[in-house]
């Protein structure tokens, strides 16, 4: 998480608008976007401006009461105490609060006991997700987060050449120019199924959070997103495909895809790691949507540089 830039007492007021201890407040890290506090049994977050409309807050909210009602493991929401389910502080920004659920995910896939055990129950939590939003339907109107064509039209209309960008705009029109269509089929899907979002039990996928991503889209936005932890950022090796494979078996178990998806999965890793890679080469311009890491990088230009070449490692 970057530092924040407001006040604490920003920070005791947000927490006090939810019934919550300011005191108990500390950072969590992992995340890119929000900035995240644990208050105990809570979650305080500060949204990110692009995640903070009326309809993005419409929709989270409208997941989160689906899964609460489908008794589906992710956090619940909290209420304001002056009603609604967000504070907004001083200077227009939003915050929200969930509740906290425990088991922190292990740094790498390769740190658990049984890697291959713990991705194919991933593969079944997401099926799971899925189909329990499935059943509620939640109306959604935000833009959703994936959207590769978009994505890619974004880059191109604020691209400006240079020495460091222009081998990563290359590679990234290159990789998209050999993926075939996306398949029609839609679902609900998470979004952001990355390690961080994910609470563990004796060592095995219990729950997800960080529900931002929600949307009607693709089951294989989740499948590829997920799998990037195997692939990224060396090239594919036969326990890496063991790997993914062992993931969408574990969905299959539970919610079957179409001829068409099916027939999409060896490229939806390669798929979301170049929509990824289009929106860090995008805010190496903007400076909007990633938050700045200090710590590891001279620059926030410098910072999306180099994710986006760690994303396309099989194009440059």
């Amino acid at each position: 998480m970057a530092t924040p830039d407001f006040a604490q007492e920003t920070l005791n007021d947000a927490a006090c608008a939810f019934g919550l201890n300011p005191a108990e407040a500390k950072p969590l890290s992992g995340g890119h976007l929000h900035e995240t506090f644990r208050l105990k049994d809570a979650v305080l977050q500060r949204l990110h401006p692009d995640l903070a409309s009326d309809a993005a807050i419409a929709d989270t909210c409208a997941v989160h009461l689906a899964l609460e009602r489908e008794g589906f493991a992710s956090p619940r929401i909290l209420k304001a105490k002056a009603g609604g389910f967000t504070y907004t502080d001083r200077a227009a920004r939003r915050w929200r609060a969930t509740t906290y659920i425990e088991g922190d995910p292990p740094a790498r896939w390769g740190d658990l006991p049984h890697p291959e055990a713990a991705i194919r129950s991933l593969g079944a939590l997401l099926a799971k997700f899925h189909l329990a939003l499935e059943r509620r339907k939640p109306a959604l109107s935000a833009p959703p987060i994936h959207d590769p064509q978009g994505h890619l039209q974004r880059l191109r209309a604020v691209y400006r050449a240079s020495e460091a960008g222009d081998p990563l705009m290359a590679a990234i029109e290159r990789g998209y120019a050999k993926l075939p269509p996306w398949p029609a089929a839609k679902t609900f899907i998470h979004g952001d199924p990355k390690l961080q979002n994910l609470r563990f039990q004796k060592g095995i996928p219990c729950a997800l959070i960080d529900l931002d991503g929600c949307a009607c889209a693709s089951a294989l936005f989740d499948l590829g997103d997920a799998a990037r932890a195997f692939f990224a950022p060396s090239v594919e090796t036969a326990a890496s495909l063991r790997l993914y494979r062992a993931l969408c078996e574990g969905y299959g178990e539970f919610r079957a895809l179409t001829a068409g998806e099916r027939d999409f999965l060896p490229w939806a890793p390669k798929a979301i790691r170049l929509e990824l890679a289009a929106r860090y080469l995008r805010d190496a311009f903007e400076h909007r949507r990633f938050a700045f890491d200090a710590a590891r990088y001279p620059s926030h230009s410098a910072q999306c540089l180099q994710k986006a070449r760690d994303l396309l490692w099989d194009e440059l």
